[in-house]
C-alpha cells in the first residue's frame, strides 16, 4: 500500500537458505586404510629381517654355501674307524679299546640277566673341549650286518657301576675309562657302534669287526 508521499515501500530481501551439496557417487577409501597397510607392510618386513637373521645365527656364520629355496643337505656321519683308533665327536674324543659278550652282569642281587646277550663296549672318552662335559652311554648305539640298531641298556649299567658310563663329568683335558652294555638278541652280528657327544649331535661310527 503507498504511504503519505504515495510510495510503494520495498519488501526486504528473503534470505536463501544454503542446502547441503551432496556426496559425489562411488565409495571413498576408508580414513587411515592407507595408513594401516603401510604398518602392516612395515611389520611383515621386519619379521622377515628377523627369521634371516636368527638363521644365520643358528648356523653358526656356516651358511655362506647355502642359498635361500635350496634344501639344506643333512650332514654326513664321519667315515667309520677301528677298534683302538681315536675319533673325534663333538667335544670327546673316543676310544673303543675291547668288545666282549656275558650273559649277565652285575654281582650278587644286583646281577641282571640278558634277555639275549650283552655286548660290551669298552671305551675311553677324553675331553677335548674347553668346559665340563657329561657323558652318556645312553646316548650311544650299535648296529648290525642288517642295518638294525641297538640302544644302550641303561639298567644293565645300573647293576654293574664299574661300567661308568650311566653318567659322567668330565672336566677339560680328563678322561673316563667304562664300558656301555647293549641287550642284542642272539644271532645278531654286530658290526658298528655309533658314538655321540650328546643325543643331538651326528655322531661317529667306528666298526667293531677285526
Amino acid at each position: 500500500m503507498p504511504d503519505s508521499q504515495g510510495q510503494v515501500p520495498q519488501r526486504p530481501p528473503v534470505p536463501q537458505q544454503s542446502h547441503p551439496r551432496p556426496a559425489p557417487s562411488g565409495k571413498r577409501s576408508r580414513p587411515g586404510r592407507r595408513t594401516r597397510l603401510t604398518v602392516a607392510a612395515g611389520v611383515i618386513s621386519l619379521i622377515t629381517l628377523a627369521g634371516v637373521v636368527v638363521t644365520a645365527v643358528g648356523c653358526g656364520g656356516n651358511c655362506g654355501r647355502y642359498t635361500f629355496g635350496e634344501p639344506m643337505d643333512p650332514p654326513s656321519k664321519s667315515r667309520a674307524t677301528g677298534i683302538g683308533k681315536k675319533v673325534r665327536e663333538g667335544s670327546f674324543e673316543f676310544t673303543v679299546t675291547k668288545v666282549s659278550t656275558a650273559s649277565s652282569v652285575g654281582d650278587g642281587p644286583l646281577a641282571r640277566k640278558a634277555r639275549g646277550r650283552f655286548v660290551l663296549v669298552h671305551l675311553t672318552v677324553r675331553n677335548i673341549g674347553g668346559e665340563a662335559r657329561i657323558f652318556f652311554g645312553d646316548n650311544q648305539k650299535l648296529s648290525d650286518d642288517e642295518g638294525n640298531e641297538f640302544l644302550a641298556d641303561s639298567s644293565a649299567v645300573t647293576s654293574d657301576p664299574r661300567s661308568k658310563s650311566l653318567y659322567e663329568e668330565i672336566k677339560p683335558g680328563g678322561k673316563v675309562s667304562g664300558v656301555v652294555a647293549f641287550d642284542v638278541p642272539r644271532g645278531k652280528e654286530i658290526t658298528t657302534i655309533e658314538l655321540h657327544d650328546s643325543m643331538f649331535s651326528d655322531g661317529v661310527r667306528v666298526t667293531l669287526k677285526p
